[in-house]
This record gives C-alpha cells, structure tokens and sequence, in this order.
C-alpha cells in the first residue's frame, strides 16, 4: 500500500520498526525551501494504523496554534498544508498588540497630567490650605513637596500646629517622606500611613489661668509661632455639634523619626538627639490617643527654663496615651490614659533647680553634681513593681540667711510588689556634712551622716498620690564646733553667744495625719555676754519634743520641750546657780518666719542672776538687786519670738520668790522696746515702766495703773515685710 503526501521543506524519515520506506520526489532549487510529495510504501497494516494517529494528532495542534476562532469551526483538509506562521503575527499585532499600546500611551499621558496637576496643588500649597481650615485651631504648612507615585509625598519644611481649649501643640519636620491616604482628604482627614522625616522638633503647652500666670511659670513655657505669647485660658466655647463640625482629623501612623532635636512638654524641655518611632490621633475637641510611642534617646539635656535638670541624657521610653474625650475628661483624670516605660541615665550638674518647686521658701540650692539613672513603669496611672530610681551627688549647697549646709547626697527608691498592694521605699542620705557660715573660717557645725526614708503604698499617680506616706528620718550624731554660729539667728535683744560646743542627736517621723520625734542637746563650756560686760558661764541640757507636724501648714508643735543650765557662774557673783524653763504649749512655725509661741513655766534656785542683769540693763536703781533678790523661783509667760521682724515679746508673765511676786508685760520690735511692770511684796506694791531705756514708776494706785497699761499690746505687732 502507498501513500503521498505533499510537504513544504525537507522531510527526512526511515521507519525505526522496518515497516515503511519511503523517498522525496520532489527537486531542491537553490534559495527555495525545497517541496514536492512524500512516496511512503507501507508494508505491515499495524505501522500503518499507528502512523494515521500520529498523523491525526499533528494536524489537530497545527489547527489550534495557526488558525483563527473561525478558522477552527471549518473543516480542514487534511491535505491542505497549515497556514504560514508569519501570516498569524500579523494577526495577533492587529488585534491585541496596537490597542495594548494604545491603551499605554493614554495611561502615560493621563499619569503625567496626574503628576503635573498633583505637583502643582502641592507646590502652591493647596493641600496645607484645604486642610487647615481655621487656623487657631488646626494648621498645616510646608516650605514645599512634590510626589512621584499616587499617595507618596515628600516634604520639606512640614509644620501641623493644633490648638484647642487645654493643649496647643506644634510639630515640625525638616524633611519627610509620607504615604497619605488620598481618600481620607475627601473627608477633612489628614491620614499619614506612613512617614519617615528627619530634624524635628515638638512643643506642646497647657493652657493656663489668668491667676497662674506668673513670671516664674511663663518664662519655663515654650513660644509657639502664631499663637498668643501667654497660653490664656479664655471662656469656653460654645460646643460644635456634629453637624457643624469641620475641623481636620490628624492621624499619623507608623511614624519614624530618626532625629528628633526637641521635645519640649510645658515647662520641661528636651534637646538632643532621638529617634522616635509610634504615632498618634487627633480629632479636635473630640478624640485623642497617642501611640504607643518608642523614643532612643541617643544624648540630651532637659532644661526647665534656665535650669539644666539632667545632662548627658541616653536610654529609652515608650509611652502609650489610650483615646480619651476632652470634653469628659480633665485635669488628673487624664493620667489614667497614661502608660509609661522608662529607662534613663543622665548626669546631673547642679541641684539648682530644685529652687523652682520650692516657690519662695528661705533656702536656695546651688552646687551639687553627680549621675542619676531611673527604671520605672507607670501604667494607666499606677506605678508598678519592679521599679528603681537613683541619684549621687557631691557636694549640693543649701544656703541660709546667714550660711550653708553642704554635703553629699545619695537618694534611691525601689517599687516592689507586696502582699496585697505595689510599695515604695525610699530615702536619701547624707554624708560629709558641713555648716558654713558668713565669719567663720571653720565650719562651726559637722554631721558625718543623717537618714531619711520615706514610705508608701498609694501609687496612684491621678489619685491622691502618696497621701499615706510615712517619713522618718535620723540625725545620730551633730557636733557642735563652735555655738557662735546660732547668733546669725538671735533677735538684738543683747545677748550673744561667746563660745561653747557640744552634740545634737535627733529623730523625727511623720505620717499622713502627725509627725512625732524629738532632738537632744548638750553644750558644754557655754559663755554667754549679757550687755557690754557682763559673761555668763555654764552647761546646756535640752530636749525638743515634737508632738505634733503637718507639712502642710509648716507648723511644728513643740509641747514638752525642757530646757536646763546648769553650772552657772558669773551672774551677780554667784556659782553653781541653775534653772530648768519648760514649754507646756509651744509651736514653731516655718512658713510665717519662723515663729515661736509658746507658754512656758521656769523655776531657778534664786532670783538674784536674773534681778541683777535686768535691773542695770533697764537703768533702774541698784538698791533694788538685793530687794528683788529671793530663792525658790517660779514663774509662768506666753512668748512669741520673730526673727523677721526682729521682735520678743512676753506677756502675762506672773513670778513668785519667797515673798516677792511679780506681774509684767514686755516686747521688742526692732529698736522700740516697752516693758509694764506690777513688782510687789506681801500687800505692798510698786509700778514701773520703761520705755526705750527710759523708766518711770507709779507708788499709788499701781493695781488700777498696771490693768490700764496693759490692757492693749504694750507695743503694736510691726507687719513682716
């Protein structure tokens, strides 16, 4: 059996199985494919078989891959030769290639106008306008911004600055590259997805009332371009319902910023170098969250004002403010949304700002450096276990009126969980402590070391925070070098302090509702100068018990303090002479002078160390020393010492001594001084007045004379400067 084929093209084939054997007829043409019919002689009917298959299945694929949809419907001859593959590359450019490239250029062109259009509403600064509305309440700038992709912008000189009625803040970025959601600009949103910027800077200020705007306070707030020198509070606003509200949503999210210069929070600021990761929410007067937000503080120095608080600062922070409603949430309230994870280290190299908090209080601080580190966590306003904060310093300053007490300072505290609650436990001790005073070429006082601790288990930073705080605090051993120091606080009264030392030792504790403790006092070798020539000798036992302490009115109760001298010699020719004074009521009061009140009861073995010096010091006639002179004395007055004004004064002072009584009133204020006097013995009595050195006396009528003299203040109370 034979079979011809017509082919295009060279064909070679010899049967593998020796079935078939065949031969072109066909003449090659120099340049041409060659052609022609295919002779094949088949001599087994099975190869046969299997060749019309194979046959079959190519002309089946060779219809599929060159023929077109119609083409494919038609019945194909099988001894029709394919369709050339040129003719079908033809086909395929007509019919998808050209609109394909069509479809390009159209999308190129309308990507270039996107571009165009969208570079030119950045460049004039129409999306800081469409954004920022009213520009007391919300306002974005930049210096300029271009974008390349659909959402992707770069920005240089980018500024969002938002105020509303507690906080106004402004956040600034040198350079910036952010992602913004476009869609969300169609509903006065300013959605960052995105951005990374470098050189920023953010202030932030609370808006304050008009009576807490002092200098001290202003000078430590940051000035925020725009808006008003002085954060004001001003009258509320009538509120914006949600059909009148049209102000611009700020959401930044995945925000990174890789130097950060300056953070400044109120009257605390910060420069350095940071890097910042997080991001936060606002909505005006409706919504605000913040991060969580992660800053890696590389260096720094935080500042409050003129004061440098911390140096040299490095660590890390995070810090979560979960979303609140301003309007239903104020003041401490706001701390309950706060979350906070630091851990720092920072050289301190001065404790100068301490004089910040301590308003006008009479010490200042200067002097002191040293390091502090701290490890703590704060969460929705609670301080939680574990925690750490200490600090060393050398050598702080506090001065006084006339002095100094410097020393070394170490202070720690340590969060620890307890078996129901979170408690801390701090203290500060200082060693090496010396009093320097104006005059003295030595120090006059010396403390190797003094404790104090403090106590709490209310950690509840936006309630009452450490209201059940117990402090304590040791003074084991002062030695007094020289008492002439306490003459820098003595009232003019002519009575100095020549010479004498001794020890102090003291303890003090105090609680929420009362502080007790008490201090020990012995001065040997004590002289003391009464007047122009007179010198008093002996030794001083003391014992201050303090009953009562509320930090809080700076008043400190003084009940049961004794006071005893012993030894004394050198008064009218005497030795050996004692007296003990005591307070029944007493009270010391800080934050008026200080102030002492007090009531007290003295009794002495005779009256003739104290009749001497008071006669000749008040110029009244010697004749009276030996009349005035008796044993077993006792005697009662209400004191009131100022060392403001420089005034003393004594009233109702009642004496008895053998037969002898007395009644008297006295005060000094400043160079004016008075004293009323009712002395008698037995149903015989004498008056006497003596009015800046100068004294008269009354012989008759001296019970009606001495009521009418003493029944107003002798001397009117001067009013402290």
């Amino acid at each position: 059996m034979q079979f011809r084929f017509a082919y295009h093209g060279w064909l070679q084939r010899t049967c593998q199985s020796g079935a078939c054997s065949g031969q072109p007829s066909g003449e090659r043409n120099a340049g041409h494919a060659p052609h022609g019919t295919f002779v094949v002689t088949v001599r087994d009917v099975h190869g046969v078989r299997r060749w019309h298959a194979v046959q079959a299945m190519a002309r089946e694929f060779q219809a599929k891959l060159f023929s077109s949809p119609h083409d494919r419907n038609q019945p194909q001859d099988r001894n029709q030769p394919p369709t050339p593959a040129i003719d079908r590359v033809s086909f395929l450019r007509k019919r998808f290639l050209r609109p394909l490239l069509r479809t390009l250029q159209i999308a190129a062109i309308g990507a270039l106008v996107y571009e165009l259009a969208l570079n030119a509403f950045l460049l004039s600064g129409g999306l800081a306008r469409a954004l920022s509305g009213e520009p007391d309440t919300v306002l974005i700038q930049y210096r300029s911004a271009w974008s390349l992709l659909p959402g992707f912008v770069h920005a240089r000189g980018l500024r969002i600055r938002s105020k509303d009625s507690s906080i106004e803040f402004d956040l600034r970025i040198a350079r910036c590259d952010f992602r913004v959601a476009l869609r969300d600009l169609l509903r006065r949103s300013f959605h960052v997805l995105r951005v990374r910027g470098d050189g920023i800077t953010f202030v932030a200020r609370r808006r304050i009332a008009p009576a807490d705007a002092t200098p001290r306070t202003l000078e430590a707030l940051p000035h925020i371009e725009g808006l008003e020198p002085v954060p004001l509070k001003g009258p509320e606003p009538p509120p914006l319902d949600d059909a009148h509200y049209n102000l611009v949503t700020i959401e930044l999210d995945r925000v990174d910023a890789e130097s950060v210069h300056e953070i400044w929070l109120d009257s605390v600021r910060f420069v350095g170098d940071a890097h910042v990761v997080g991001g936060f929410f606002l909505r005006p007067i409706r919504w605000a969250s913040v991060g969580p937000v992660l800053a890696y503080v590389r260096t720094g120095r935080v500042t409050s004002a003129k004061d440098v608080l911390a140096a040299n600062l490095h660590g890390q922070t995070e810090a979560t403010v979960d979303g609140f409603d301003p309007r239903e949430t104020h003041g401490a309230e706001v701390l309950r949304r706060v979350s906070v994870r630091a851990t720092l280290d920072a050289d301190l190299p001065t404790v100068a700002f301490v004089q910040r908090w301590l308003g006008n209080a009479p010490l200042t601080f200067s002097g002191g450096e040293g390091s502090a580190s701290i490890d703590v966590t704060v969460r929705h306003g609670h301080v939680e276990a574990p925690g750490r904060v200490q600090a060393d310093v050398r050598r702080a300053r506090i001065g006084l009126s006339e002095g100094a007490v410097v020393g070394d300072l170490h202070a720690s505290a340590r969060v620890a969980a307890a078996e129901d609650s979170v408690r801390l436990d701090g203290g500060v001790t200082a060693q090496d402590v010396r009093l320097e005073m104006r005059g003295f070429q030595a120090e006059p006082v010396r403390m190797e070391r003094a404790d104090l601790h403090l106590g709490s288990h209310q950690l509840d930073l936006a309630e009452h925070p450490f209201s059940d705080a117990a402090v304590s605090a040791q003074l084991p051993v002062v030695q007094i070098l020289d008492a002439r120091f306490v003459n820098a606080w003595l009232p003019n009264a002519g009575a100095r302090v020549m010479g004498g030392g001794g020890t102090v030792d003291a303890e003090f504790e105090l609680t929420r509702l009362k502080g007790t403790g008490s201090a020990l006092l012995a001065i040997d070798a004590l002289q003391l100068a009464l007047g122009n020539a007179l010198r008093v000798g002996g030794q001083v036992r003391a014992r201050a018990n303090l009953s009562t302490a509320t930090l809080a009115s700076g008043r400190i109760g003084l009940s049961g303090s004794r006071v005893e001298v012993l030894g004394v010699s050198g008064l009218a020719g005497t030795q050996g002479w004692w007296a003990n004074l005591e307070a029944t009521k007493g009270e010391l009061d800080l934050l008026a002078g200080p102030v002492v009140r007090a009531t007290l009861l003295a009794e002495a073995r005779d009256t003739r160390p104290l009749a001497d010096p008071l006669i000749k010091a008040q110029g009244l006639p010697d004749w009276l020393v030996p009349v005035l002179s008796a044993n077993d004395l006792r005697a009662s007055a209400q004191v009131r010492v100022d060392t403001t004004t420089d005034t003393l004064e004594v009233r109702a002072l009642q004496a008895h001594a053998g037969v002898f009584w007395m009644q008297a009133e006295a005060a000094k204020h400043g160079a004016a001084s008075r004293a009323v006097a009712l002395v008698g013995a037995g149903a015989f009595s004498l008056g006497a007045e003596v009015v800046n050195g100068k004294a008269s006396f009354q012989l008759v009528g001296t019970g009606d004379w001495y009521r009418k003299r003493t029944a107003s203040p002798i001397l009117p109370s001067p009013q402290p400067p």
